[in-house]
């Protein structure tokens, strides 16, 4: 536009950032003033997010297989940003998770690596954004343990206590092999068939969402989960709240 020497015009700017925290920014005006061109103009303002639903994402970027194995995760929220980044279960593996502002939406690389290359590792992350939306990064569970597990077991639920899910973890040591496991109710009714079907080797996991065979949410208590596998029989206890 075009302004007549004296004459003024206002403009609107709207200066809006989806992330938390004090933001700010320049407006550049390109004019053909010899005097002041461009105009810069300072803005600044607190951000207002956007809202947000979606957990964080969790990316593998690379895995170097060693010695000694390690890989690389990439953990982001472009809403709200990230708040937290937690190790819920870790076992023969060192974690370097870097520093990072509270409410960024930037990516956090983080780098797992094994210990004892001939065992099986396990390193589980649970990360939440500002909004609070939460996820398990799973894909680091089941790439971090590549190699087969040395015997069967079956871990502890997490979380436990829960509401209104919960994932529970196994390892397979030798198959293909029937694996069962299933949900009973205090005084041994079954309640619900996860898993029964044959496997191969590996590390596996499975998430309850509290229902039973039929679909129906269970009510709130203790519930025992119990793992088949040939000779291998292990049962353990979990705790739902309502």
């Amino acid at each position: 536009f075009s302004l007549a020497p004296g004459a003024t015009r206002t403009i609107e700017v709207s200066f809006s950032p989806t992330s938390l925290w004090a933001k700010s920014a320049s407006l550049s005006i390109a004019s053909d003033d010899p005097d002041e061109n461009p105009l810069e103009v300072a803005l600044s303002g607190n951000g207002t997010p956007v809202p947000d639903s979606d957990p964080p994402a969790c990316t593998i970027l690379r895995v170097n297989p060693g010695p000694p194995l390690s890989i690389q995760v990439a953990i982001q929220d472009t809403l709200s940003g990230l708040a937290r980044i937690d190790v819920v279960l870790i076992n023969n593996a060192t974690v370097n998770i870097p520093t990072f502002i509270v409410g960024t939406t930037d990516s956090v690389v983080i780098t797992a690596t094994k210990i004892d290359q001939s065992k099986s590792a396990t390193v589980v992350f649970e990360t939440e954004d500002v909004a609070g939306n939460s996820i398990e990064c799973d894909p680091v569970y089941t790439t971090l343990s590549a190699l087969a597990p040395e015997q069967f077991h079956l871990e502890q639920n997490y979380p436990n206590p829960f509401n209104p899910s919960t994932t529970i973890r196994f390892g397979v040591a030798s198959g293909p092999r029937k694996v069962s496991i299933k949900i009973y109710d205090l005084v041994g009714r079954e309640v619900k068939t996860l898993i029964n079907e044959t496997m191969e080797v590996g590390l596996y996991s499975v998430e309850w969402d509290g229902s039973n065979n039929s679909g129906a949410a269970v009510a709130g208590g203790v519930y025992f989960y119990r793992m088949v596998a040939g000779n291998f029989v292990i049962t353990r206890k979990m705790l739902l709240m309502k």
